[in-house]
């Protein structure tokens, strides 16, 4: 069972969560919140006016659950046996994305019933982010970035960013401002989907 704290914590500098109980901007405001039964929720969402929320898949099983209120949860059972590394809202759809080998994600457009979706490449992906309005982009720890503009329905690739320095692998993509931008989190190297590659300033912190 997944203390409330920890749920809590899952939320700040997230998507906020719950009507009146967001956690908003500085001064944050904390409300007590009942997780979901069960152990090892990672990632937690808002979207189609309710909380998504999905565990990491520790122990082999991946369970979803939702709630209008976040006292109230109703759990999905086994909609995946292979771990997950994030969950995003698309701004119609939720999309989870597979840790290791792959070219599966999982989408639901109600955080009910999900459904595998074969994206463009079997690639070992790290993360994924969307701009909200249906473009998703999902990176590789090569470099490739599958990228949908559909809400994850359909998928193409754009093949190898700059290599990562020192033979490393790109772990985070992020979007913001009309930019997507992939980091390697071991040098703080900086790649755009444009190929500029960039690199982080000393003393740097992610």
């Amino acid at each position: 069972h997944t203390p409330p704290y920890q749920m809590l914590r899952s939320l700040v500098g997230s998507e906020m969560c719950i009507r009146d109980r967001i956690i908003s901007e500085p001064p944050f405001t904390n409300s007590i919140i009942s997780p979901p039964t069960g152990s090892n929720w990672k990632y937690i969402v808002y979207g189609e006016n309710k909380c998504v929320a999905i565990q990491d898949g520790t122990g082999g099983t991946v369970n979803a659950a939702y709630s209008t209120d976040t006292d109230n949860w109703t759990t999905v059972s086994s909609v995946s046996t292979t771990a997950v590394n994030k969950l995003i809202y698309t701004g119609a759809d939720f999309i989870a994305s597979h840790s290791g080998s792959g070219n599966i994600v999982l989408k639901s457009v109600d955080g009910q019933t999900w459904s595998n979706v074969t994206v463009s490449a079997t690639e070992t992906y790290n993360s994924i982010t969307t701009d909200g309005a249906g473009k998703v982009w999902l990176l590789g720890q090569s470099g490739n970035i599958s990228y949908s503009t559909d809400h994850g329905t359909n998928w193409s690739t754009i093949t190898a960013l700059a290599t990562a320095s020192g033979s490393q692998t790109w772990d985070l993509i992020q979007y913001g401002n009309n930019i997507v931008v992939a980091l390697d989190k071991d040098t703080g190297d900086l790649a755009s989907v444009s190929y500029t590659h960039l690199t982080l300033p000393t003393n740097r912190e992610v």
